[in-house]
């Protein structure tokens, strides 16, 4: 039988395999398209959830120091692949498996070596940085300011805290961080009323403030009461720190939250710095005030300068100076002579001083006769324990 030769119109024709190409007037969707959709959901869940990144972005913010080894990482990449492109490409074996060195790897390493040799460096310089600030905007005193007699600091926090727990009768909260305030004149150790236990965690909110007067030995405890629309102590998304994240600063640091009374209303106070970048020697940052965001009962967030906040009725009296950001300028100040002097001979160098107790760290927090100050106690270096400075911050300005 004779064979016909297929014709034009046979599906027999040869396939290359199924692949295709697209072209700006072909139709379809071009191969960029899923991976930009992608890119962009990727940003707007991380956009909505920023306040979980908040300590990565800030740490990256502050980091100025990640420049250097990314530079360094990007020129051995650039100088390996033209070395590699003109003699014999390296190998290495890994468990018998021989591998080639390539450009990525080689930036890789250098990065990773450039951070840890330089992190611990670009601290040093940074405290070095910040005890220059601060001994030049230190003065030196012969004494220290009379202390407000009419308000004096008597009770502790660890005490406080057991008056405040010892009172409470509401099973589905319980008393949170305390942190010295002041209301009409007096200083308190004021702590939030907190949901207790998961369910209550997820659907309650913060349902007062507990205050302890701390000028006296006795159990002098009240209650203001009134629901905080975004509190301390709540689920993440009903939390003061998630709505502040959102609804104030961002690339700052926030301190520990506090709770203010002033004619009743409730309000959280968070004090916070923010990075100053310096580029010598080498890139970094030293921490400086940044102002202090104030949560109403209604959850809208008002950010205030140093300047704005001193002048702020609601914030009289209170603290307003980080309480960490003065501890850290005070312990910064080893470095007043030199960063060789710190390493070796240790001449006039001092360290804040330890105290025993749990959550009896300084600095502390009194009212004078010159207004409200943080004080911290510094002894020499070492094993020396002798009182060697006593420092005093402006705790408004």
């Amino acid at each position: 039988m004779a064979s016909r030769a297929p014709s034009e119109e046979s599906d027999d024709r040869p396939t290359d395999g199924g692949t295709s190409e697209w072209s700006p007037g072909g139709g379809g969707r071009p191969p960029w398209a899923a991976l930009l959709g992608v890119i962009l959901l990727v940003a707007a869940v991380a956009w909505f959830f920023r306040p979980t990144l908040h300590a990565v972005a800030y740490g990256l913010y502050t980091t100025p120091l990640l420049v250097v080894p990314l530079v360094a990482a990007v020129v051995a990449a650039w100088l390996f692949s033209g070395f590699s492109r003109s003699e014999t490409a390296s190998e290495y074996s890994v468990g018998g498996d021989d591998r080639q060195i390539s450009p990525l790897r080689v930036a890789g390493v250098v990065f990773v070596v450039g951070v840890a040799v330089l992190s611990p460096v670009v601290n040093v310089v940074a405290g070095a940085t910040l005890s220059d600030q601060t001994m030049t905007d230190t003065t030196a005193v012969k004494r220290l300011d009379d202390v407000d007699a009419d308000n004096p600091r008597i009770v502790t926090r660890a005490v406080a805290e057991q008056y405040a727990s010892n009172t409470l009768n509401r099973p589905q909260y319980r008393v949170g961080e305390t942190a010295i305030t002041v209301a009409n004149g007096t200083p308190y150790w004021a702590a939030p009323l907190s949901p207790d236990g998961l369910f209550n965690v997820l659907t309650k909110k913060q349902a007062g403030t507990v205050l302890v007067d701390t000028t006296t030995q006795r159990a002098n405890v009240r209650v203001v009461e009134g629901a905080m629309e975004k509190g301390v102590g709540t689920v993440f998304f009903e939390s003061y720190r998630w709505h502040l994240l959102k609804n104030g600063e961002y690339l700052v640091d926030y301190g520990a939250p506090k709770m203010v009374v002033e004619n009743g209303t409730q309000h959280i106070v968070v004090p916070y710095s923010k990075p100053t970048f310096h580029l010598t020697p080498i890139p970094h940052t030293t921490p400086t005030w940044g102002g202090v965001a104030v949560v109403d009962p209604d959850g809208s967030v008002r950010t205030l300068s140093p300047e704005e906040s001193a002048e702020s009725p609601v914030l009289a009296g209170q603290q307003l100076y980080p309480e960490d950001l003065a501890r850290k300028r005070v312990a910064a100040t080893k470095y007043r002579n030199g960063i060789v002097n710190t390493f070796t001979s240790h001449e006039d160098e001092i360290e804040v001083a330890p105290l025993p107790g749990d959550d009896n760290d300084q600095p502390f927090f009194v009212l004078t006769e010159e207004g409200p100050q943080y004080v911290v106690a510094v002894e020499p270096y070492g094993e020396a324990q002798g009182l060697r400075e006593v420092w005093t911050i402006d705790g408004q300005t």
